[in-house]
Formats: structure tokens, C-alpha cells, sequence
């Protein structure tokens, strides 16, 4: 910069000299000519932008030393900011991964799933119909209606527990899903259902990604029925139930019962088909079947987007998520507000340096900038903090959900979205709670009194403000404190429900024979075995076992009829089934109304 000024100096000075001017007097008119040096370089130095980021430094490091000044203002404002931000940021974790974000399959938007009204399964026999009758899918594929978890062997080896779901052959064509190596089913697999499809983390977490995984039999459940891997699914897909990844899928059994509601169908729309297009296809198509198997009322079908997946997880968090979101957004304005009173209490201490920048000449956009460098600094510390915190209360709201709908797996990983997200709370909350301090305590006249210290007239505005962000804060204080009164007392009622069993003292245990142990009734007769030893441990009152373990979130449903029952219009027959051992109701302190308990006797040959 010295170098082109000077370079401007000599021209002048050139053409004062043409103008029959002695040097001197040429170098002298030039000088006077030009201006002072050092303001023409200030004002150099503010038209660029280095000069802006210089600003920003000191302005970022008088913020740090204020605040550290100040330890007992500072954490408490950083405290409630992370209380605030990481509240938010946990539950848009769920809301992204529930609601929002989208399965990685090809054109997830063009996938839909067909239910009965509420949500409910379908048959095999419908599934069938759909895909060879319909005008409307590109494709149409079947699922079980729920995750199966069973123990799994290879050679000797226990690999663990996993979940599995039986499909159709065309699910990964449908989904438009390509395997890692190897292939993925295909409808002849439905002949012999002895492969198998293993998910990436599967692959990983027991073979430590061989590519010799291929051709390995893998046996599973309490039949040990072989499985040969002939594929791996990519990395990041884990079947289409949010929440409920899946390890293994295998071939589903046919079944020609029309009325055997067990099975979820999800279709792909043609290019160019609308939802109600293909809405009202299906349920002509479901009118009709209802006519050709004899139904005693119409099939009901419906359809709903499952560009997110399966819409049963949508359907029951779609309401208490909009609840939670709505009382997390006034928990951080409740955290805004209260940070805001407390920078207008600040700004009382800070009188003086405010009046000798403003007499000094400081600009009220200099000051501004400042006073938001400074709540800059506490949203971003308060932001960082509550970032660290989402984790922990991501996963503590998983564990609460997974208390009512079965072991829930729902992933907490930082990515752009959710830093995204973080960031423009964080940037909404700086604004909300800066500004209008900033604002306000850059607004008054100076005043000079006579001990000769600046001030700034206090006026009606400050305390004006201060009393409705205190009134806002014990308004929203309110409203949070009468919901979570409800809310306990919701929690105290649930706690005292008579579930039908008593949970005290019991113990969940898992078995499964071995890959070469007996099979069928062999087997039950293993395990009877099994529960006689148990039971005459020392301190174990009773001995049940059950064909799905409890609060895992497997289930069986079929559909029951029974003798002179007729349902009504609208309710189904399907029922969750659960095959239990002797003593099941003791041991889970069940009392039976009328009849009695299952017995030992009651074998393969006895039919009540």
C-alpha cells in the first residue's frame, strides 16, 4: 500500500514539475494535493475485507475475556443453552430417522405400502393377487408382518442371536437394492427356502467382512434349519422397518390361507400413476377378491407412503413426537428468554463502557457487532455442549420408547443434517436472545453526571422489556410445569395398570438346541427336561418357557376363528399367539379365570 501511494505522490509531483515547478514546491503541492497519508491508508484498510475479519478477532477475543470475567453469568448461560439445544437436537435425531429421512432404496418415493385400514397385515393370497393383477405397480413384494429373533450357528460356532424376516423373492428387486457380493433372492428361492441374505453389519460383526462368506450354512432356531449366505445387502440397509434393523432375510412360506392376515406388502408405482390412481386399483381389485373367497364383509384396504418405511412406526410416534417437539421448542424459548434477562441485567453493569464508546465515536452498528460477538461466543459454547449431550438423551428416549413397543435400534450419528439443524437453532436462539439486548442497550442518550463518569439514560424502554421477558418466562414456566404435572401423573397411572402379570422377581433366560441337538418332539422333551432341572435350583420358585421371548418385540399372529363367534362389522380375527410350557401363568403369577393350566400331557397327541 506505501508503495502505490507513493507511486501516486511521484506523479503528482511529475506533473506539478511540467508545470515549471521546482522540486520541492512540486513534492510539497503534490503531498498537499493528495492528503494526509496515514488517513487515506485507514480509509484503505476499511474497504477491505481483511480488515472486517481483524475486526471480528478482537472482537471474538474481548468477548472470551468478558466472559471469563464473569464465570457464574457464563456457565449458566452456556448450561441452559445446551439444556435448550440438546433437548431439540436428540429429538430431531428420532424425527429425521421416523419421519423424515428417507429409505436408501432407488426412488424411494414411489414406494407405498397396502394395509387394512389402521395399519393392519394381509395374506399371502392377496400379495399374490396384487402383484399379478394389478394395472397401477412396477413392482409389488411381501414381507412378515414383524422381525422373528433366533439363535444362529456355523459348524460348531454360536454366533448369537440375531433378527431375521422372511420376503419375498422380489424384495430387493423391487427396492432396488444391489448386493455388496454375491446375489440377492429371486422368486425360484421360494422352492427350496434354504438361502439366505445377511445384512452388512451381520457381516462384519461375525465373519469380519470375508468375501469367502458365500456358500457358508448357517443353522437357525430351535430346528437348526440350514441356510446357505449366497448374498450381502450394502452397507446402511437394514430392511424397511425404521427401528427394527434386520440381520438375516430368508424366503417366505407360501401360504393359501386368504384369511391368514401375517404379511406386510409394499408395491412401486408406475412413472406418472398417482397415490389415488393407484388407491382406488387396488381397492377395486380388494372388492373383488372379497367376492371370490366368500368373505362375509368387503375387504378394506388403504394405501400410505413408504418412502420412509413401514408406516406402523409412523403412525403411533407421528402424535407424541409433535408433542414432544412442541415442548422442546418452549423449553428453548423458555432458555432464550432467560438468557435474554440476564443480558439486560448484565447490561446495567456495563454503562460506562458503553457511554465512552459512544463518546468516543464508536459507531451503534460497531457496538452491535460487538455485543453479538459476545452472545456469539455463548451460543456457540452452549451449542458444542448440548451436541455432546443429544447422544445421551437420544438414547435414553429410544430406551423409553422401546419400553412399550419392543427393542427399538434407532441409530444417533452426526451428519450433515443434524449439524445443519444444530446450526440454525443455534444461529435462531443467538438472534432471539442478542439482539434485543443488544439493541436496546445501544439505544439511550448519554448523560454525563456530575462525578464525571458516562452513562446511559435508563428510561421506561429497559424496564419495560425486562418485565415481559419475565412475564413470557412465567407464562412458558407454566405451561411446561402443567404438563409435566400430567405427565407424572400419566406415568403414576400407567405404573399402577394391572398388566395381567406380575413382573417381580422374574428372570428372562434364552435357550435353543444345539446345530446337531434333537429336533421336534425330541426336542420339546429336551427342554422339558431342561425346566425340571431349572426348577429345583435352590431359590427358584417356577420354571416357564415361551416360543417368543418377552419385551423382545417379536410377535406370531394368525387368524382364529371360533365356534358360534361371529365378529363384528370391522374388527378382524387376528390374534397375537404365544405357545408357552407348563406352569407359564404360575410363573408369571397370571391367575386363569376358568378352566385350568396346560400340563405335561397335553402332547402332540392330545387335542385339549
Amino acid at each position: 500500500m506505501e508503495r502505490e501511494l507513493e507511486i501516486h505522490l511521484e506523479q503528482l509531483t511529475k506533473e506539478h514539475i511540467a508545470a515549471r515547478m521546482n522540486v520541492v514546491d512540486a513534492r510539497r503541492a503534490a503531498q498537499r494535493a493528495f492528503g494526509s497519508l496515514e488517513l487515506t491508508k485507514e480509509q484503505c484498510r476499511d474497504t477491505r475485507a481483511v480488515q472486517l475479519v481483524e475486526d471480528l478477532l478482537r472482537d471474538l477475543a474481548y468477548a472470551i475475556r468478558l466472559l471469563k470475567r464473569s464465570p457464574g453469568f457464563s456457565v449458566t448461560a452456556v448450561l441452559s443453552l445446551a439444556l435448550g439445544v440438546g433437548a431439540n437436537t436428540a429429538l430431531f435425531s428420532l424425527v429425521d430417522a421416523v419421519l423424515l429421512r428417507m429409505l436408501p432404496v432407488r426412488e424411494p418415493q414411489q414406494l407405498v405400502e397396502i394395509t387394512q385400514p389402521g395399519g393392519g397385515t394381509l395374506s399371502y393370497p392377496f400379495f399374490e393377487a396384487v402383484r399379478d393383477q394389478n394395472q397401477v405397480f412396477s413392482g409389488v413384494l411381501l414381507l412378515s408382518g414383524g422381525r422373528m429373533a433366533a439363535g444362529i450357528h456355523l459348524g460348531g460356532a454360536d454366533l448369537g442371536d440375531i433378527h431375521l424376516s422372511a420376503v419375498s423373492g422380489n424384495y430387493f428387486e423391487v427396492l432396488g437394492v444391489s448386493p455388496v457380493i454375491g446375489r440377492t433372492l429371486a422368486e425360484e428361492d421360494l422352492q427350496t427356502s434354504n438361502v439366505a441374505v445377511i445384512s452388512f453389519r451381520f457381516w462384519q460383526r461375525a465373519f469380519a467382512g470375508d468375501p469367502a462368506v458365500l456358500g457358508k450354512t448357517l443353522r437357525m432356531g430351535a430346528d437348526s434349519r440350514p441356510y446357505t449366505i449366497v448374498g450381502v445387502a450394502p452397507k446402511g440397509f437394514t430392511g424397511v422397518s425404521v427401528g427394527q434393523p434386520i440381520d438375516l432375510w430368508i424366503p417366505v412360506e407360501r401360504s393359501r390361507n386368504p384369511v391368514a392376515f401375517m404379511f406386510r406388502v409394499i408395491a412401486r408405482r408406475k412413472p406418472g400413476v398417482s397415490e389415488a390412481a393407484a388407491r382406488a386399483n387396488v381397492q377395486l381389485l380388494a372388492r373383488q377378491l372379497s367376492q371370490e373367497w366368500g368373505f362375509e364383509r368387503p375387504l378394506s384396504v388403504e394405501l400410505t407412503r413408504a418412502s420412509s418405511g413401514l408406516t406402523q412406526m409412523r403412525r403411533r410416534f407421528a402424535g407424541p413426537f409433535l408433542v414432544l417437539t412442541f415442548i422442546s421448542m418452549l423449553l428453548l424459548l423458555l432458555v432464550a428468554l432467560n438468557i435474554a434477562n440476564l443480558l439486560l441485567a448484565r447490561a446495567s453493569a456495563r454503562q460506562q463502557e458503553i457511554g465512552v464508546r459512544l463518546s468516543l465515536g464508536a459507531s451503534r452498528s460497531r457496538l452491535l457487532r460487538q455485543l453479538l460477538t459476545e452472545s456469539f461466543v455463548l451460543g456457540c459454547a452452549g451449542s458444542v455442549l448440548g451436541l455432546i449431550l443429544a447422544p445421551a438423551a437420544a438414547k435414553f428416549l429410544v430406551r423409553f420408547l422401546s419400553l412399550s413397543t419392543g427393542a427399538m435400534e434407532l441409530p444417533f450419528a452426526i451428519d450433515m443434517r443434524l449439524l445443519a439443524f444444530t446450526i440454525f437453532v443455534s444461529v435462531a436462539v443467538v438472534l432471539l436472545f442478542g439482539l434485543a439486548p443488544a439493541l436496546a442497550t445501544t439505544r439511550r442518550d448519554l448523560t454525563l453526571p456530575s462525578s464525571g463518569s458516562f452513562r446511559i439514560t435508563s428510561g421506561l424502554g429497559l424496564v419495560r422489556r425486562g418485565k415481559f421477558l419475565v412475564t413470557a418466562q412465567v407464562a412458558i414456566s407454566c405451561v411446561l410445569l402443567a404438563g409435566a404435572v400430567l405427565f407424572g401423573r400419566s406415568l403414576q397411572t400407567l405404573a399402577s395398570v394391572d398388566a395381567g402379570f406380575n413382573p417381580e422377581n422374574v428372570l428372562i433366560l434364552h435357550l435353543s438346541t444345539a446345530a446337531e441337538g434333537p429336533t421336534g418332539v425330541a426336542r420339546v422333551r429336551l427342554y422339558g427336561r431342561v425346566l425340571q432341572r431349572l426348577v429345583a435350583v435352590p431359590g427358584v420358585h417356577s420354571v416357564a418357557m415361551s416360543s417368543e421371548p418377552l419385551f423382545g418385540g417379536g410377535t406370531w399372529t394368525e387368524a382364529v376363528n371360533a365356534p358360534g363367534f361371529t365378529p363384528q362389522r370391522g374388527v378382524d380375527r387376528e390374534s397375537i399367539m404365544l405357545a408357552v410350557s407348563p406352569g407359564f401363568f404360575q410363573t408369571m403369577d397370571t391367575p386363569l379365570i376358568r378352566g385350568r393350566d396346560f400340563e405335561w400331557r397335553d402332547d402332540e397327541k392330545r387335542r385339549k
